[in-house]
């Protein structure tokens, strides 16, 4: 059975880039009796002091977690990761990884100068993976499946892993939603791009169209499932199936 997880970072509304993995690992969870997911990165020190505090980022959550369940994207598991975060704080303090811990940034250090975002090599990287490989320990994920533009930390993931001792899990890397008309990232970008779910919605559009459009946009079989092996190796948004949710 695989326990997959979804874990946006509440900074902004989910877009459809993100359903799409999101169905993905709903789908792979469920076909092998497993569990799916929903982990919100909500403790991100940077984004906590820009949005306001910890009640903003709830209220994002809470958001997103609304979008998904529209599209019929249900977790069986929701978890915080700032609930999550004193328990990953003490197993690092008890243990011999502390050099992992001191690239936390203290709670009123500067913004500009914390490396998130954009992520750079090594310092609160390392602690933010570190994070992440516990976190997905404690919640029994053993299947990942991510997007393509994150295998820069596939080396440190792993190491991590190994250096705490843990079993090694399949991971998967999944290339991301596009435009036929830009290679601008940021057209699908969940702080600074288009295609919301909560704007389709409010536009009045049913979640049937939505999920249709993206059958026809991420899969090679429009009317098989959500499987690894039914994924586009370029899935693209068309100006025609872009023009439907408009």
């Amino acid at each position: 059975m695989s326990t997959t997880r979804f874990n946006p970072t509440t900074n902004g509304g989910l877009h459809i880039g993100h359903a799409y993995t999101a169905l993905v690992n709903q789908h792979e969870a469920h076909a092998s009796g497993g569990k799916f997911i929903l982990r919100f990165d909500d403790n991100t020190r940077y984004w906590v002091r820009k949005l306001g505090g910890q009640a903003a980022m709830a209220k994002i959550a809470r958001g997103q977690q609304k979008d998904l369940e529209w599209l019929g994207i249900v977790p069986d598991v929701v978890a915080y990761q700032s609930e999550m975060e004193p328990a990953i704080l003490r197993y690092l303090a008890d243990s011999k990884w502390q050099p992992v811990i001191d690239h936390q940034p203290v709670p009123d250090h500067d913004p500009r100068v914390i490396s998130d975002p954009p992520i750079a090599a090594g310092g609160m990287w390392a602690f933010l993976v570190a994070e992440k490989v516990i976190s997905d320990e404690m919640l029994g994920t053993n299947l990942l499946i991510r997007g393509l533009e994150i295998l820069a930390e596939d080396g440190l993931y792993r190491y991590f892993r190994a250096l705490f001792g843990y079993m090694s899990i399949e991971t998967v890397y999944i290339p991301r939603l596009m435009t036929a008309w830009t290679e601008d990232l940021a057209d699908v970008s969940k702080t600074a791009g288009n295609w919301k779910i909560r704007d389709v919605r409010e536009r009045g559009h049913s979640p049937e169209v939505v999920r249709s459009v993206l059958r026809e946009s991420c899969l090679v079989d429009v009317h098989g499932p959500w499987s690894l092996d039914n994924l586009r190796t370029r899935p693209v948004l068309t100006r025609e199936n872009g023009e439907r949710l408009e």
